[in-house]
């Protein structure tokens, strides 16, 4: 049965990948896919890993597009393709968004054509040469699943966003109900992460409750389904507080810290980008360099 391994074996896997971080750490790479966020970096030894199915939720309307932008952006930033599945919008719609992004072009501006073409093109320049995928037509659980196996046998994912999983058209049978549909559409993107050793970000909604008892999102305020929780390797819950404060709650961390765990972020006037209070200096996409352990003592990875 070669799907059941030694565990010798499995520890020489081990001791590979532990060469393979030291390898692309030298050369100024990383192993794991940076999520954007200072805070949520520390709390994840790096990033998302291989594997891991990351679920976003939130309430309509709170930022969760936003924020996941902001992680696609990091994750090509350090040279890692990205495949965005995006089933609310269309890939103009998105690619506005990333504009919006970079503070040079306004929402404003692109609704009454007053767009400066030097702004634009400076924009544009930011992700025009990004290693960033959009799809707009995949819309089922199944169109997702093939699009993502074969971006990756052909090396063009490191890591997937899909947005969201309350648009994705599901296959059931008459005696499923809706719980029980999610769970195994969940259960079916984590055993795709495994699959293709990426990890995957799942948006999803939460329900009201939270809102209306004024206290912050739990984990059984996923809307819909308990599958939720149990498939997911993080789940990360948003919070929108006031005009321009935005707060992400890291409500579940399997290689990592979890539960109340708060990551504050300040947001741009626009809502499209964001900046993590615990940050020590603006945000820079840039790769890690070779002195990155001795400028940032604090990171534990």
């Amino acid at each position: 049965d070669k799907s059941t391994q030694h565990i010798s074996e499995v520890i020489n896997d081990l001791g590979s990948q532990i060469e393979d971080t030291k390898r692309l750490k030298a050369e100024g790479k990383t192993l794991r896919v940076p999520t954007g966020f200072y805070t949520l970096n520390w709390l994840t030894y790096g990033g998302f890993n291989a594997g891991n199915l990351v679920i976003l939720a939130a309430r309509p309307s709170q930022g969760k597009t936003a924020v996941m932008l902001q992680m696609a952006r990091a994750a090509a930033s350090h040279g890692k393709t990205v495949n965005l599945f995006n089933l609310e919008m269309t890939n103009t719609e998105l690619a506005q968004r990333f504009l919006f992004s970079t503070g040079k072009v306004t929402p404003l501006q692109m609704a009454r054509g007053d767009v400066e073409w030097v702004d634009f093109e400076d924009a544009s320049s930011e992700f025009a040469s990004k290693p960033i995928y959009l799809n707009d037509s995949a819309n089922t659980i199944e169109e997702i699943r093939s699009r993502i196996i074969l971006n990756s046998q052909s090396g063009r994912c490191d890591i997937a966003f899909i947005d969201y999983l309350g648009l994705i058209r599901m296959t059931s049978s008459a005696k499923s109900n809706l719980s029980q549909v999610i769970a195994e559409t969940t259960k079916s993107l984590k055993t795709l992460a495994k699959e293709c050793r990426i990890p995957i970000v799942l948006l999803c909604q939460l329900n009201r409750a939270s809102a209306s008892e004024k206290r912050p999102p739990e984990m059984h305020d996923l809307r819909d389904s308990g599958g939720i929780e149990q498939d997911a390797d993080i789940v990360l819950m948003l919070e929108r507080v006031g005009d321009t404060e935005l707060n992400m709650w890291v409500r579940k961390n399997r290689q990592g810290k979890a539960g109340d765990i708060k990551v504050e972020l300040d947001a741009n006037e626009t809502f499209t980008t964001f900046k993590d209070r615990a940050e020590p200096e603006p945000v820079v996409y840039r790769p890690v360099t070779n002195d990155f352990e001795n400028t940032n003592n604090d990171f534990p990875f």
